[in-house]
């Protein structure tokens, strides 16, 4: 019984452990293309799942620009990223990509007017590899662009589920190995 319960307690520090150790780090940040005042990008929330990075780009001129951010994370997992214009007349965000070296994923977003668009990643990102995150925009006047980045960890059984799990092979177990009498001694 001993055993079973330093089991039982190292598998949910195990799963308790998996989300806190994921983790991601920014890098360089700024603009392929156009002008702005600035380009900034930061970690909102490093902690739950999902991990969430906040990017802008403030005072962006009016034509087209194109800025970036540079990511990486400990954890392989499925990003979504969302861009927002903030002009009137409207703007239009036209191209989003995540690259590694060369584009890996890569989407074009209908150019019609609006607030948001998103590319959703069908695909994990790598653990441990940078990816470049780009967005372009068509903005009718000068104006700000921002979104954001989320970041969705595969998810781990809870610990109960992990208990419970464990509770039934410990169960098996112990009728497994259980010795059995004879039948005629049972009856006598």
């Amino acid at each position: 019984m001993r055993k079973f319960m330093i089991a039982l307690a190292g598998a949910t520090a195990l799963t308790a452990a998996s989300a806190a150790n994921a983790a991601i780090t920014l890098g360089s940040t700024g603009q392929l293309s156009g002008s702005s005042t600035s380009v900034t990008s930061v970690i909102t929330d490093n902690v739950n799942n999902p991990n969430k990075v906040t990017f802008t780009t403030n005072n962006a001129a009016a034509g087209v620009g194109t800025s970036f951010f540079d990511f990486l994370e400990s954890y392989a997992s499925l990003g979504v990223f969302s861009v927002t214009t903030a002009t009137n007349p409207a703007s239009t965000v036209t191209l989003f990509n995540v690259l590694t070296g060369q584009p890996v994923y890569a989407t074009t977003v209908a150019t019609q007017t609006g607030s948001s668009y998103s590319l959703n990643l069908s695909t994990n990102l790598a653990a441990n590899t940078w990816y470049r995150f780009t967005y372009t925009a068509n903005m009718a006047t000068a104006g700000d662009l921002a979104g954001t980045a989320n970041f969705y960890v595969a998810t781990v059984p809870e610990p109960a589920t992990w208990a419970l799990m464990l509770l039934g092979f410990g169960g098996m177990g112990f009728a497994l190995r259980r010795r059995r009498r004879p039948v005629l001694t049972q009856v006598a």
